[in-house]
């Protein structure tokens, strides 16, 4: 269980959950709704605190990236976002 996860190992599991959710958010996103070229984005913790992805994702650029890694895929799409040990960090 999560629960029994030092914060390490924890912080390190909610980052990769964070980047793969946004990366199926996206893709669903331009799937289920045709009309919609850019999709601007903002992902947070909780809404009171400070943003950890943000970006500007264009419709060509999903079919242009091809980045194995999802950091790499997100980056390459306009997700802007910074990491630290595998941790997510607040996005400037």
């Amino acid at each position: 269980m999560d629960k029994d996860l030092s914060i390490e190992e924890a912080e390190r599991r909610f980052a990769a959950q964070c980047l793969n959710d946004t990366n199926a958010a996206i893709a669903r996103l331009f799937t289920e709704i045709p009309t919609v070229d850019t999709i601007e984005l903002r992902v947070r913790r909780q809404l009171d605190q400070p943003l950890l992805l943000t970006g500007m994702v264009h419709r060509s650029s999903l079919r242009e990236s091809r980045d194995n890694s999802i950091g790499m895929r997100l980056r390459s799409l306009g997700v802007t976002f910074r990491m630290n040990n595998l941790y997510l960090e607040a996005a400037d």
